[in-house]
Protein backbone atom coordinates (compact mmCIF):
# COMPACT_ATOMS: atom_id res chain seq x y z
CA UNK A 1 0.00 0.00 0.00
CA UNK A 2 1.48 3.42 -1.11
CA UNK A 3 1.81 6.21 1.70
CA UNK A 4 0.46 9.57 1.66
CA UNK A 5 4.17 10.29 1.54
CA UNK A 6 5.18 8.51 -1.17
CA UNK A 7 2.00 9.49 -3.08
CA UNK A 8 3.41 13.41 -2.20
CA UNK A 9 6.79 12.61 -3.75
CA UNK A 10 5.42 10.94 -6.73
CA UNK A 11 3.17 13.65 -7.37
CA UNK A 12 6.64 16.38 -7.00
CA UNK A 13 8.45 13.89 -9.48
CA UNK A 14 6.14 15.01 -11.77
CA UNK A 15 5.30 18.28 -11.30
CA UNK A 16 9.13 18.86 -11.19
CA UNK A 17 9.50 17.31 -14.82
CA UNK A 18 6.72 18.81 -16.67
CA UNK A 19 7.95 22.16 -15.34
CA UNK A 20 11.20 21.30 -16.69
CA UNK A 21 9.95 20.13 -19.84
CA UNK A 22 7.37 23.31 -20.05
CA UNK A 23 8.27 25.40 -22.66
CA UNK A 24 10.03 28.91 -21.96
CA UNK A 25 10.62 32.44 -23.94
CA UNK A 26 13.98 33.15 -25.18
CA UNK A 27 16.48 36.43 -26.21
CA UNK A 28 16.11 36.67 -29.58
CA UNK A 29 17.85 40.13 -30.82
CA UNK A 30 19.64 41.36 -33.77
CA UNK A 31 22.40 43.39 -36.14
CA UNK A 32 22.32 45.45 -38.71
CA UNK A 33 24.49 46.90 -41.62
CA UNK A 34 23.80 50.17 -43.71
CA UNK A 35 23.54 49.89 -47.31
CA UNK A 36 22.66 52.81 -48.33
CA UNK A 37 19.77 54.85 -49.98
CA UNK A 38 17.45 53.82 -46.53
CA UNK A 39 18.47 50.06 -47.01
CA UNK A 40 19.35 47.76 -44.13
CA UNK A 41 21.08 44.36 -44.23
CA UNK A 42 19.89 42.57 -40.79
CA UNK A 43 20.06 39.47 -39.22
CA UNK A 44 17.84 38.06 -36.28
CA UNK A 45 19.30 35.03 -34.28
CA UNK A 46 18.96 34.04 -30.99
CA UNK A 47 21.37 34.79 -28.07
CA UNK A 48 20.98 32.06 -25.82
CA UNK A 49 23.64 29.25 -24.37
CA UNK A 50 24.44 26.41 -26.37
CA UNK A 51 22.57 23.87 -24.11
CA UNK A 52 19.12 25.74 -24.90
CA UNK A 53 20.03 25.75 -28.53
CA UNK A 54 20.68 22.31 -28.49
CA UNK A 55 17.02 21.88 -27.47
CA UNK A 56 15.62 23.64 -30.36
CA UNK A 57 15.07 21.54 -33.56
CA UNK A 58 14.27 24.76 -35.80
CA UNK A 59 12.93 28.36 -35.56
CA UNK A 60 10.32 29.55 -37.69
CA UNK A 61 10.28 33.75 -38.50
CA UNK A 62 7.57 35.75 -40.34
CA UNK A 63 8.31 38.58 -41.41
CA UNK A 64 6.55 41.81 -42.31
CA UNK A 65 3.75 40.87 -45.31
CA UNK A 66 5.73 42.71 -48.22
CA UNK A 67 8.74 40.28 -48.44
CA UNK A 68 7.82 38.19 -50.83
CA UNK A 69 8.82 35.17 -48.54
CA UNK A 70 7.64 36.18 -45.00
CA UNK A 71 7.53 33.09 -43.41
CA UNK A 72 11.24 31.43 -43.16
CA UNK A 73 12.19 28.72 -41.26
CA UNK A 74 15.77 27.96 -40.14
CA UNK A 75 16.90 24.68 -38.89
CA UNK A 76 20.77 25.39 -38.57
CA UNK A 77 21.81 25.96 -34.80
CA UNK A 78 24.74 27.44 -35.70
CA UNK A 79 25.08 31.02 -34.60
CA UNK A 80 21.49 30.89 -33.05
CA UNK A 81 19.29 30.04 -35.78
CA UNK A 82 20.23 32.84 -37.47
CA UNK A 83 18.47 34.86 -40.39
CA UNK A 84 19.53 37.62 -42.64
CA UNK A 85 17.56 39.30 -44.73
CA UNK A 86 17.43 43.51 -46.12
CA UNK A 87 15.23 45.87 -46.19
CA UNK A 88 14.21 49.48 -45.47
CA UNK A 89 12.15 49.70 -42.05
CA UNK A 90 11.51 48.10 -38.48
CA UNK A 91 8.79 46.03 -38.33
CA UNK A 92 7.76 43.28 -35.43
CA UNK A 93 8.74 39.34 -36.08
CA UNK A 94 6.90 36.60 -35.21
CA UNK A 95 9.63 33.84 -33.81
CA UNK A 96 8.23 30.52 -33.48
CA UNK A 97 10.36 28.06 -31.81
CA UNK A 98 9.82 24.28 -32.25
CA UNK A 99 11.47 22.49 -29.53
CA UNK A 100 12.95 19.00 -29.42
CA UNK A 101 10.65 17.57 -27.05
CA UNK A 102 7.47 18.38 -29.77
CA UNK A 103 6.30 21.28 -28.16
CA UNK A 104 6.51 24.94 -29.41
CA UNK A 105 6.82 28.60 -28.09
CA UNK A 106 5.36 31.70 -30.63
CA UNK A 107 6.69 34.99 -29.40
CA UNK A 108 7.02 38.81 -31.06
CA UNK A 109 10.97 40.58 -31.79
CA UNK A 110 10.90 44.19 -33.11
CA UNK A 111 13.59 44.16 -35.85
CA UNK A 112 15.93 47.46 -34.60
CA UNK A 113 17.95 49.04 -37.07
CA UNK A 114 18.75 52.50 -35.29
CA UNK A 115 20.31 51.26 -31.77
CA UNK A 116 23.82 50.09 -31.95
CA UNK A 117 24.16 46.20 -31.11
CA UNK A 118 24.67 45.16 -27.83
CA UNK A 119 27.94 43.23 -26.93
CA UNK A 120 26.18 40.08 -26.32
CA UNK A 121 23.83 40.27 -29.65
CA UNK A 122 27.26 40.17 -31.04
CA UNK A 123 28.69 37.45 -28.96
CA UNK A 124 31.68 40.09 -28.55
CA UNK A 125 34.41 38.49 -25.86
CA UNK A 126 36.46 41.71 -25.00
CA UNK A 127 39.12 39.45 -23.36
CA UNK A 128 41.86 39.44 -25.79
CA UNK A 129 42.63 36.26 -27.32
CA UNK A 130 45.81 34.37 -26.92
CA UNK A 131 48.62 35.17 -28.98
CA UNK A 132 47.35 37.93 -29.69
CA UNK A 133 49.73 41.55 -30.37
CA UNK A 134 48.60 45.32 -29.47
CA UNK A 135 45.87 46.52 -31.63
CA UNK A 136 46.24 50.46 -32.19
CA UNK A 137 43.82 52.94 -33.56
CA UNK A 138 44.50 56.00 -35.86
CA UNK A 139 43.11 58.33 -38.27
CA UNK A 140 44.91 60.51 -40.84
CA UNK A 141 42.65 63.54 -41.79
CA UNK A 142 43.51 66.86 -44.51
CA UNK A 143 41.48 69.72 -44.98
CA UNK A 144 38.57 70.39 -47.92
CA UNK A 145 37.96 74.32 -47.02
CA UNK A 146 37.76 75.88 -43.99
CA UNK A 147 35.64 73.68 -42.01
CA UNK A 148 35.62 70.06 -43.68
CA UNK A 149 37.55 67.35 -43.56
CA UNK A 150 38.30 64.35 -45.24
CA UNK A 151 39.73 62.04 -42.80
CA UNK A 152 40.36 57.97 -43.00
CA UNK A 153 40.31 55.65 -39.24
CA UNK A 154 42.23 52.43 -39.14
CA UNK A 155 43.51 49.91 -36.93
CA UNK A 156 47.64 48.81 -36.88
CA UNK A 157 48.70 45.47 -35.25
CA UNK A 158 51.56 43.32 -36.09
CA UNK A 159 51.14 41.25 -39.53
CA UNK A 160 50.48 37.94 -37.20
CA UNK A 161 47.67 39.93 -35.04
CA UNK A 162 46.44 41.17 -38.91
CA UNK A 163 46.34 37.49 -40.05
CA UNK A 164 43.88 36.71 -36.84
CA UNK A 165 41.57 39.24 -38.22
CA UNK A 166 38.43 38.60 -40.11
CA UNK A 167 36.53 42.05 -40.19
CA UNK A 168 36.59 45.68 -38.47
CA UNK A 169 33.13 47.26 -37.79
CA UNK A 170 33.42 51.45 -37.08
CA UNK A 171 30.30 52.82 -35.58
CA UNK A 172 30.25 56.33 -37.14
CA UNK A 173 28.31 59.29 -35.09
CA UNK A 174 24.63 58.96 -36.03
CA UNK A 175 24.25 62.07 -37.86
CA UNK A 176 26.18 59.90 -41.41
CA UNK A 177 23.80 58.53 -43.34
CA UNK A 178 25.78 55.25 -43.46
CA UNK A 179 27.31 55.52 -39.49
CA UNK A 180 27.62 51.40 -39.13
CA UNK A 181 30.80 50.70 -41.94
CA UNK A 182 32.26 46.90 -41.50
CA UNK A 183 35.24 46.83 -43.37
CA UNK A 184 36.79 43.04 -44.59
CA UNK A 185 39.53 44.10 -46.67
CA UNK A 186 42.98 44.57 -44.69
CA UNK A 187 44.88 46.88 -47.26
CA UNK A 188 48.27 46.72 -47.82
CA UNK A 189 49.57 48.28 -44.34
CA UNK A 190 49.83 46.66 -41.46
CA UNK A 191 49.76 50.75 -40.14
CA UNK A 192 46.97 51.52 -41.54
CA UNK A 193 44.65 48.02 -41.76
CA UNK A 194 41.50 47.97 -42.77
CA UNK A 195 40.93 51.96 -43.20
CA UNK A 196 37.01 53.72 -43.96
CA UNK A 197 37.21 57.39 -45.41
CA UNK A 198 34.66 59.37 -44.62
CA UNK A 199 34.16 63.62 -44.24
CA UNK A 200 32.74 65.86 -42.20
CA UNK A 201 33.96 68.88 -39.65
CA UNK A 202 33.71 68.03 -36.28
CA UNK A 203 35.87 64.90 -34.11
CA UNK A 204 34.15 62.74 -32.51
CA UNK A 205 34.37 59.19 -30.85
CA UNK A 206 34.18 56.15 -33.09
CA UNK A 207 33.05 52.66 -31.59
CA UNK A 208 35.90 49.96 -33.01
CA UNK A 209 35.01 46.28 -33.42
CA UNK A 210 37.71 44.20 -34.13
CA UNK A 211 36.39 41.04 -34.99
CA UNK A 212 38.51 37.78 -35.37
CA UNK A 213 38.55 34.39 -37.39
CA UNK A 214 37.41 32.16 -34.37
CA UNK A 215 34.18 34.56 -33.57
CA UNK A 216 35.87 36.34 -30.76
CA UNK A 217 35.92 39.82 -31.13
CA UNK A 218 37.57 43.27 -28.86
CA UNK A 219 36.15 46.43 -28.63
CA UNK A 220 38.45 49.93 -28.68
CA UNK A 221 37.57 53.72 -29.00
CA UNK A 222 38.87 56.07 -31.11
CA UNK A 223 38.91 60.15 -30.80
CA UNK A 224 39.29 61.59 -34.54
CA UNK A 225 42.27 64.13 -34.42
CA UNK A 226 42.15 66.93 -37.04
CA UNK A 227 45.13 68.45 -35.64
CA UNK A 228 48.23 66.46 -36.60
CA UNK A 229 46.69 64.20 -38.80
CA UNK A 230 47.23 60.94 -36.32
Amino acid sequence: MRTLGNIAIAVAAVVSGALAQAPRTVQVQNTYRYHGQGRYEWTVFLSESQSVLDQIACVEYTLHPTYPDPVRKVCDANGGFRLTSDGSGEFTVFVNIEWKNQRATRQEYRLDLHTPPPAAAARVRRAAAPGLGPIRTGNTARRLGRSEWEWTVFIAADPSTLGQIQCVQYTLHPSFPDPIRRICEPGGRADAAFPTTARGGEAFEVGVKVEFRDGSARELRHMLRFDSGK
